[in-house]
């Protein structure tokens, strides 16, 4: 934003959270702007596959066979979690949900400018409306008195023409940091798979495991089944009056909901818990969806979802943890039920896993550690960097609709274009 200058004189908007606005800016109560509506579709009407979009109170746009609206129109979720959160901008035929309102027939207005105004500033008056840390609904009231400032309507093409292009240039950014941490997490699991199956040394002798998905594997390596390495409990929820949401009796599990990257964090507590996991054991879902794992760093209550492995002490319990990172992957062949994923406690003892020597575990296990502190490093900054770069971009749409910037002459210098690095450049000038 370097070469983006304020206009050359203000005035007092009236409104704290705009505070000055350009001086031939005018404010104008959304009422005056435009029709206010809500849709009139529920979510059951929802249809797979449907031919026209359909508008709900989320960011997910729905599907159905039939449309309700024809042109152009900004909505925004009436009530939910969405409320000043989640905006749509659509030109077209759709639908939308009974508790969605829409914005249409705009007088003196670009609709799209609405979208990014709304979508930027609506937040700030919604707060001040409730006393609420998080707001339940979206009051008629609140949209109709909402005060929204504008220049004239070439001067709201410009402001649209400046958003599309700097957020699609800060979107294809945070889509490649997006990429880059799914690549990593590939790469981590590809480590993780060949280190655990063909061990450290590039030039030992191999064998044929006999078992299609580990492969070859060294020489003097076993083959052996979980159920001859660990202790496998699975869960068994209590009974439904022996759990409490307060802190007393031992923390319960009902499945991998509870899960975190590391520990499990636990909603509710039992009484008279039934199954219990031991410190250090791998909590592993045998329940949709299946695989997902986490540390037992103390005592659970565990429920029908989950089991808990508890590694002989002959075995390196950190090595077992990531060779089960990789035998899970069989697991998935064994998933049955109709409603929902499961396996049972014949399909995880009979998992097979490559077994080294116990000093080769501890220096495999040293080596994925090292791997994953590298990564996980990386993975660590690429988020930061997401983080800053949409703060960056709602700083941009915020400064462009309520005029702190100066945009009537932009696109008339090619300057005004940045590249990839003069986006990012900005960026990480804004997070200092």
């Amino acid at each position: 934003m370097t070469n983006l200058k304020p206009y050359p004189s203000y005035k007092d908007s009236g409104v704290e959270w705009i505070g000055e606005m350009p001086k031939d800016w005018s404010l104008i109560k959304l009422k005056y702007l435009c029709s206010i509506n809500t849709g009139d579709r529920d979510t059951q009407d929802s249809e797979k596959g449907g031919k026209y979009p359909f508008f709900v109170r989320s960011d997910n746009i729905n599907s159905i066979n039939t449309f309700t609206y024809d042109g152009e129109a900004v909505m925004t979720a009436g009530d939910g979690v969405g409320v000043g959160r989640v905006f749509h901008y659509y030109k077209g035929k759709f639908s939308a949900h009974q508790r969605v309102y829409l914005f249409t027939d705009f007088k003196n207005l670009i609709g799209k400018y609405l979208y990014y105004y709304l979508k930027s500033n609506l937040i700030f008056e919604v707060k001040q409306g409730t006393a609420k840390s998080t707001v339940d609904s979206l009051r008629r009231q609140m949209l109709t008195d909402f005060p929204i400032i504008i220049p004239e309507k070439r001067q709201q093409k410009g402001i649209v023409d400046f958003i599309d292009y700097r957020t699609s240039e800060i979107d294809n950014l945070i889509t490649n940091k997006q990429l880059l941490i799914k690549l990593l997490e590939e790469k981590r699991q590809s480590i993780i798979t060949e280190t655990v199956t063909k061990g450290l040394d590039p030039n030992v002798k191999m064998k044929d495991s006999g078992i299609e998905w580990i492969g070859e594997i060294p020489e003097h390596w076993e083959i052996g089944k979980l159920k001859y390495l660990a202790e496998i409990t699975m869960g068994q929820s209590p009974d439904s009056n022996s759990i409490t949401d307060l802190e007393k009796g031992i923390p319960f599990l009902q499945g991998n909901a509870e899960f975190t990257d590391k520990y499990p964090v636990a909603r509710y507590y039992s009484t008279n818990s039934k199954k219990n996991s031991k410190i250090n054991d791998v909590l592993l879902s045998v329940r949709a969806p299946v695989g997902a794992m986490n540390w037992s760093d103390k005592v659970y209550s565990i429920g029908r979802g989950l089991c808990s492995i508890t590694m002989k002490k002959e075995y390196n319990r950190h090595y077992f943890w990531y060779a089960l990172s990789v035998g899970k992957q069989k697991l998935y062949s064994k998933v049955t039920g109709s409603t929902f994923e499961s396996v049972n406690l014949q399909d995880i003892k009979e998992l097979p896993f490559p077994i080294p020597e116990r000093k080769e575990q501890n220096n495999i296990t040293r080596y994925l550690i090292n791997i994953e502190k590298k990564l996980n490093l990386i993975k660590k900054l690429t988020l930061k960097q997401i983080v800053k770069l949409k703060e960056y971009r709602d700083s941009l749409i915020y400064e462009a609709v309520t005029g702190k910037i100066d945009l009537r002459n932009f696109g008339e210098n090619s300057s005004d274009y940045n590249t990839y690095e003069q986006v990012a450049e900005s960026a990480a000038s804004y997070e200092k």
